[in-house]
């Protein structure tokens, strides 16, 4: 979002909500608060991460682009912090977390990081610290279970699904395939000519790290996960047909389709799943617009002082 639509936002906020502050929040949910230590912890390992991300961008902002940069962080971790509050809010209504489900949640990430080991090292390249990773599966835990609630309510037409699915196929079909991405086309032409197994060229000889470790398959690859380039191939290819070289930026894909999923028929719980979650991400937005939000913090303030 950009500046001045973030502090239009805020200023009408703190406008609506600037009398009797409660002593240290620097905003307020309803009767909950966010206090100042809240705000500058979160605060804090965002700057970390944007920090290690963005080092040499960062470096080249000038003053006054550095300003409006803090200025764009401070006002999205107040947000975040004021969406969390009211997911936390809304999911106290139904009962607290499921701590079963917040352990299985936080393993289930952890190993997506490389277990402990690549966690740890997660952590220490981001300098973040573990509570606020923490208070991130925590939140992720809540809206999840308020999602489970809240499917509970909703009628799902196959009408709707259908219209839903024909507005973009592309956003829902699916496609497995194999490939394999080298540096030049002569290595390209070098396995499209062997007659070894595609699913070994792809581990001895693909770029694609993630995939070569699994013989270059991926299972329901959908538009967009690489090049253009190689989406549109593998759109107007046949099933079993190996495609390429595909010159991209990235080097040179050579690709196995094995199978094609472009029915409604064959994406609809894909469909469903998507069609929920648009409902469920409208009643958020009905909840946060509906929500007494008042913030105490003059962000704009804030930096001209530092």
């Amino acid at each position: 979002m950009k500046r001045n639509s973030l502090l239009i936002i805020f200023a009408l906020i703190f406008l609506f909500g600037c009398k009797s502050k409660p002593e240290g929040a620097v905003a307020q949910v309803g009767d909950e608060i966010i206090t100042i230590e809240e705000f500058k912890d979160e605060l804090k390992n965002y700057e970390n991460i944007y920090n290690a991300s963005y080092p040499e961008e960062l470096e080249k902002l000038s003053k006054e682009e550095k300003k409006d940069q803090n200025y764009i962080l401070r006002s999205g971790v107040l947000s975040n912090l004021v969406n969390r509050k009211i997911i936390e809010i809304e999911s106290m209504k139904i009962g607290d977390i499921d701590t079963a489900k917040y352990k299985e949640r936080r393993d289930e990430v952890v190993k997506e990081l490389g277990d402990e080991e690549g966690f740890k090292e997660f952590l220490i390249k981001n300098n973040i610290d573990e509570a606020f990773f923490d208070r991130a599966v925590r939140e992720d835990v809540m809206e999840r279970q308020l999602k489970e609630e809240f499917k509970k309510s909703v009628k799902i037409e196959e009408a709707d699904l259908k219209a839903l699915y024909d507005k973009d196929p592309d956003r829902f079909n699916r496609y497995d395939v194999k490939l394999i991405l080298v540096e030049s086309e002569e290595e390209a032409y070098d396995i499209i000519r062997s007659d070894e197994d595609f699913s070994r060229l792809a581990i001895f000889n693909s770029k694609d790290i993630i995939s070569a470790a699994n013989g270059g398959f991926i299972k329901d690859y959908t538009l967009g996960m690489h090049d253009k380039l190689v989406d549109d191939a593998i759109k107007s290819a046949k099933k079993g047909d190996i495609i390429g070289p595909i010159k991209t930026d990235a080097g040179y894909y050579i690709i196995d389709l094995i199978e094609k999923y472009e029915q409604f028929d064959q994406n609809k719980d894909i469909v469903e799943s998507e069609y929920i979650d648009e409902a469920f991400n409208g009643k958020l937005k009905q909840i946060r617009e509906e929500a007494e939000i008042r913030v105490f913090i003059d962000l704009e303030k804030d930096l001209e002082d530092k």
